[in-house]
């Protein structure tokens, strides 16, 4: 299969990139170790996805939260130095209405990376070809584990009844240790960036989990 790049990004925390363009609208520049895009975005760009937070503990056996989340490419800059895409997220518990801003976040490409910067973690992605196997660095303080990899390399993902191609399955830290367990899981998808991201933390008698779930994605 061919090499492709791929960044994280959540939100809840990740998005995912990479590179190559020489249109003007395109929010990834081309890298030279890279023959073809695998995601594309400009101003205005947007992603629609579903976020469900289900939490069991033992006194409110099960406490689960659903709203919807918008991310839009809402500014873009490129110097000489570095390219930085502004994107701001916005809320509602309304598939249609009443969407608010609740953070704004910048990806930032240099020559040897790509640099996610948020509210609550940032993600640095080396710009080596990433395939199955291949590992970057998290500056995340809530992440046990200071690596993301890529486990696997797919041809296709089905997810909503919807079928992605060239898909990029990455872990980005997971860790089972006696009464503690915590991971996070992400796909992302040629053309599309992420498509679904699982979190799961568990403490004692307290399980969260919070999935992200694509629903669209407008180019």
């Amino acid at each position: 299969m061919k090499n492709k790049v791929v960044i994280s990004l959540l939100f809840g925390l990740v998005v995912s990139l990479v590179f190559m363009s020489c249109e003007k609208d395109i929010a990834i520049p081309r890298y030279s170790s890279f023959g073809d895009d695998y995601l594309k975005i400009k101003e205005g760009t947007t992603w629609l996805y579903q976020i469900d937070s289900v939490k069991v503990d033992l006194i409110d056996p099960i406490q689960h939260h659903m709203y919807y989340q918008k991310e839009v490419v809402s500014k873009v800059e490129i110097t000489q130095r570095n390219a930085t895409y502004t994107i701001d997220v916005y809320r509602s518990h309304d598939l249609a209405l009443d969407y608010k801003k609740t953070e704004v976040y910048t990806l930032q490409l240099y020559n040897d990376r790509v640099v996610h910067m948020g509210n609550d973690y940032n993600i640095i992605a080396l710009t080596n070809p990433l395939e199955a196997g291949t590992k970057w660095y998290n500056l995340n303080s809530t992440c046990l584990n200071a690596q993301s990899v890529i486990d696997e390399h797919l041809d296709q993902y089905t997810h909503n009844a919807q079928t992605y191609y060239d898909i990029m399955d990455v872990t980005h830290y997971d860790y089972h240790h006696n009464d503690i367990s915590q991971s996070h899981r992400s796909y992302y998808g040629k053309e599309v960036g992420l498509i679904y991201e699982m979190r799961y933390d568990r403490l004692r008698n307290s399980k969260t989990t919070i999935t992200k779930s694509l629903l669209s994605y407008a180019y």
